[in-house]
This record gives C-alpha cells, sequence and structure tokens, in this order.
C-alpha cells in the first residue's frame, strides 16, 4: 500500500493540539483546561520509548516526598477519555507525572457495563504506564469542582481502599451520613495517600481519609488542611515474600533490599521510615518502590518485583492465607504497637478537611463525625462476617473469607470513638518526629479542629 501524502505543517500542529471530548458532567480535562494531550509523530500506537518514558515517570520521587511543598494537583483525566486516547496517542513524561486518572461519572453501567470494556480501560491504562489501582466497584466519581446547583450537590469522599476504613464505608452504605444531613455523591478511590491528601486541599474532594502524617507535614508547609475525627489506628504491616523469609527475622535484615509502599509521602511510607528508624537505618539503606494499590503491591511482592512490603488489610489476610506473605513487624499486633510507637494507642489515619470548607460547612463537618461516630458503635455491635457483607462492595472479587479476616484484624484495634485521643495524637506525632517526617510536634489542636470535632485527654 502505498504511504498517503504528508500532511502539511499546518495540518500536523492542528493534529498536535487537537482538543479532547469534554469529560462527563461537564467537567474539564488537561491543564489549560482545553483537554488538549500530546500525540505521537504518528498519531497511533505510542513508542516503545514512549511507553518506557512513562513508566520512569511514574517511578520517580516526588518532591513532597523529599520534604519540599506538595507538588501541582494532579491534572484530571476521564477513565472514559483517558482509554480511548491513550490507545492512539502517548503521555510525555512530563505530562504523566502530574496526573491522576479516575472515573469522570457515577454511571455504573457506563464503566462497568461489561468485561471486555472493563478488560479495554485497563489495558488502555497499562499502556500509558500507569499502574493506578482505581477501584470502580464502589461506582465512585471524578474528584473536579462541583458546579453551583448541578445534579451533584452531595459531598465527595476520596481515600485508598483500605479495611481501616470501615467506618467511613459503613457510615455511608448504612446510611449514618445521610441520618446526619451529609448527602455522600460518590467515593473516590486514590492510588495513594498523597494522592488522597492533594486531592483534598485542592478542593477536588470535601472530606479525606488522610494520614497524619499527611495533614502535619502539611501543616509545617502552610496547607490548611485540618483532621476533625480519628478514623483508624496505625494498621500497616511489614511483609516479605514467604519464599525468601528464611533469611530475614528482623526489618534490619532487609538492608539493600527493595520495599514498596503505596506511594512516596504516604502513609505506607511513613510507617516503613518509622520501622528504618527503629533499626538505626534510612531511606537510603533500602530501595523504596511505589507500587499502588494492595492489589498491585501484593502482586508486586508475590512475583518478586520486591522483596518485602508495606502492606495493610486486607492484603495481610490474603497473603497469610495464601502463604505467599510472611509477617515481620505489624502494627495491629500490641507488642510490635508497643515497640514502635511506645504507646498502646495511636492514630494513623483522620477524617480530613480544609479550613476553609469547615468556616463555610460547620454543621456539615459536624454531622461527618457524628455519622462516623454511629459507624464505630455499630461495628462494635456486629460480627466480623456483618461488617463484610457491607463493605463487600468495596472490596469486589475478594473472597469473603478473606475480607471477614480482615475485618476481625482490624477491629481487634478499632476505637469505640471517633474523638480524638490526645495522648495517642502524641504517640504518633512524637514518632513521626523521631523518623525526621515532620520536624516539630504541633499542638493536638493545631492539627485538630476539636471544636467541630472532639479531643480528649
Amino acid at each position: 500500500m502505498q504511504p498517503g501524502p504528508r500532511p502539511s505543517r499546518t495540518g500536523r500542529r492542528s493534529q498536535r493540539a487537537r482538543p479532547l471530548p469534554p469529560c462527563a458532567a461537564g467537567r474539564s480535562c488537561g491543564r489549560d483546561g482545553r483537554g488538549t494531550a500530546p500525540r505521537s509523530r504518528t498519531g497511533h500506537e505510542p513508542s516503545r520509548r514512549a511507553r518506557r518514558a512513562a513508566r520512569a515517570s511514574y517511578a520517580a520521587p516526588s518532591p513532597w516526598s523529599q520534604g519540599l511543598p506538595l507538588p501541582p494537583l494532579p491534572i484530571v483525566l476521564c477513565l472514559e477519555e483517558y482509554a480511548s486516547i491513550f490507545q492512539k496517542r502517548p503521555l510525555t513524561q512530563s505530562s504523566l507525572y502530574d496526573r491522576t486518572v479516575l472515573c469522570c461519572s457515577c454511571r455504573e453501567e457506563s464503566l462497568m457495563s461489561t468485561k471486555s470494556a472493563a478488560r479495554k480501560r485497563r489495558l488502555s491504562l497499562m499502556t500509558a504506564g500507569l499502574a493506578m489501582a482505581v477501584t470502580l466497584s464502589a461506582c465512585t466519581s471524578l474528584p473536579g469542582k462541583r458546579a453551583s446547583g448541578s445534579e451533584g450537590d452531595g459531598y465527595r469522599f476520596a481515600g485508598v481502599f483500605c479495611v481501616c476504613f470501615s467506618n467511613a464505608y459503613v457510615a455511608w452504605k448504612e446510611g449514618f451520613f445521610e441520618e446526619e444531613g451529609v448527602k455522600v455523591d460518590d467515593f473516590v478511590m486514590t492510588a495513594g495517600g498523597s494522592d488522597t491528601f492533594a486531592a483534598l486541599a485542592g478542593g477536588d474532594a470535601d472530606f479525606g481519609l488522610s494520614g497524619l502524617d499527611a495533614i502535619t507535614r502539611g501543616i509545617e508547609t502552610g496547607i490548611d488542611v485540618r483532621g476533625v475525627a480519628t478514623v483508624s489506628p496505625e494498621f500497616y504491616s511489614l511483609a516479605v515474600d514467604a519464599d525468601e523469609a528464611d533469611g530475614v527475622q528482623s526489618v534490619a535484615d532487609l538492608k539493600g533490599k527493595r520495599i514498596s509502599v503505596s506511594k512516596v509521602g504516604s502513609a505506607s511510607w511513613a510507617f516503613l521510615k518509622l520501622l528504618l528508624e527503629k533499626e538505626g537505618m534510612t531511606e537510603k539503606d533500602v530501595e523504596i518502590v511505589p507500587l499502588g494499590s494492595i492489589n498491585t503491591t501484593m502482586t508486586g511482592l508475590k512475583s518478586g518485583k520486591v522483596d518485602a512490603a508495606v502492606i495493610w488489610e486486607p492484603g495481610t489476610a490474603q497473603g497469610v492465607a495464601d502463604g505467599s506473605a510472611k509477617v515481620v513487624a505489624s502494627a495491629l499486633d500490641p507488642a510490635d504497637h508497643q515497640a514502635i510507637y511506645g504507646s498502646k494507642s495511636s492514630i494513623s489515619m483522620t477524617l480530613g478537611v480544609t479550613q476553609n470548607f469547615i468556616d463555610e460547612n460547620p454543621a456539615v463537618v459536624e454531622g461527618a463525625v457524628r455519622a462516623l461516630d454511629k459507624a464505630n458503635k455499630w461495628m462494635h455491635q456486629h460480627t466480623a462476617a456483618e461488617i463484610a457483607d457491607v463493605i463487600a462492595p468495596f472490596a469486589k472479587g475478594l473472597d469473603h473469607d478473606i475480607l471477614v479476616a480482615a475485618v476481625e484484624a482490624t477491629m481487634d484495634t478499632m476505637p469505640k470513638t471517633v474523638a480524638v485521643s490526645e495522648k495517642a495524637y502524641t504517640a504518633s506525632a512524637e514518632r513521626l518526629k523521631g523518623a525526621e517526617i515532620i520536624k516539630s510536634v504541633p499542638a493536638v489542636d493545631t492539627v485538630f479542629d476539636c471544636k467541630v470535632g472532639e479531643c480528649v485527654k
């Protein structure tokens, strides 16, 4: 076949700047709001070089991980558009670095209508080199500015999938948020805690299930996000590949090894830093590999991509059950918790809100705190199996027995109230300072808004 005529200079330029279709619900995509994206020279499949550059940029450490201010808020693309765009166009190294890809609408029938459609989207994401585990089972929608009077007049929550967030899932599915006057439009599953915090700080999520480390570091850099409730105490575990476990008896044995976290700058990264610091080690003594969600983390551990991983439920229960992982240290174990934090109590995850949102919507925030508290009480009055039944839509595809085991392990340390314990806060914050994650320990009422939430000694 003879090649067609070469496009004119003007034609090539218009190809490169061709605007993308608008996002669902009227939300725009792209850095300049017009939805433009780079194309390959041929306009077809990304080149091998482009794919390598994309993968390299995804693994690049962020400025946030180095103690600098947060990088620019993620530029957002619709998942539907993303899939269609990058069957034809590659992401450049710079454009991939600051993008987060999430669903653009909460229409389950459009996102998950067929297995083949879901498979196409997954393949498109892989083609772009983005190993982002976006949990679609909960019908999440894209974080974006909500237009006044639009259909989405409720509020958006954001966070990774974790059994430690069961109280938030229960508060939504059992109607506690609604009872307290808090309409939840959607629950965005992010790829890591740093993504959650960025979305929250930038106003792309109203509530974020955020790590204490992220909020305290944000305060140090002038980012006005506050915690209003305790969502979970420390819950992470460090596990090694069971096949290589014989030579690993402690964290010190992992010197020089590859260890995964969800993202550099996330709470899982902070937990690893704590463990290393206890052994007189630093990040430089290991190779940190960001793998995203618990699914991709467990896959990385089983495949040998990493030697060890910071994991969380339900991944811990799954790894132990199938014999693929050996736990070296766990915050869910009372003895390990005491050794790591010097206390029986701690705070890992909080319900984060910007101070501006609190000032403008104090009744909404107070209602969200009360709803979470109701959920905690409900969970302590029901069995692990009953809790698992409620949160199962968030863990689609996970074996029910594994989910029940994960809930049981989590409930052993779950407090009965979401009130912020100053003692628990101090224990966690002191450890963050000791690991040089934060410079100093702020007063509890600096990190938490104790007017809309409740702070106790």
